[in-house]
Formats: structure tokens, C-alpha cells, sequence
């Protein structure tokens, strides 16, 4: 539980991951104010952030460092 907790205390307290979220929530107001769009749609499109903000969190700081890795081993 101690694990749960601490995980989603580092994915609220990332800059990033609120940067991200302020920018998708003044989109979908932007959206709703000019095209209104079917609540699924946009609850579908929050998802898609949460899960390629999780994806981000978990395999590209791995990514990235592999990347360093080739380009400083060279």
C-alpha cells in the first residue's frame, strides 16, 4: 500500500505531468466552447494523456538513457 501511495504522490508532484494535464484541460474547453464534443470522446482523450503520461514515467527515462548511452559510447 506504502508503494501505491508513494506512486501517485511522484506522478502528482511531477512538473510535467501537471504542465501536461493544465494543457489538455484548456483544450478540452477550447473544444467544448467551439465544437462541442461527445463526452466519451473527451473522457477518451483524458485517458489517452493518463496513459501516455504513465508509459512516459515508466520506459522513457530508459529510452532516453540508452539513447545517451550509444551517442557518448561512440
Amino acid at each position: 500500500m506504502r508503494r501505491l501511495f508513494s506512486g501517485i504522490k511522484a506522478y502528482l508532484s511531477d512538473w510535467r505531468n501537471w504542465l501536461m494535464h493544465t494543457l489538455v484541460g484548456i483544450l478540452i474547453i477550447v473544444i467544448a466552447l467551439f465544437a462541442p464534443v461527445s463526452v466519451y470522446l473527451r473522457l477518451a482523450f483524458v485517458v489517452l494523456v493518463v496513459g501516455f503520461n504513465v508509459w512516459r514515467r515508466k520506459y522513457a527515462p530508459d529510452i532516453f538513457s540508452r539513447l545517451l548511452k550509444k551517442m557518448y559510447m561512440k
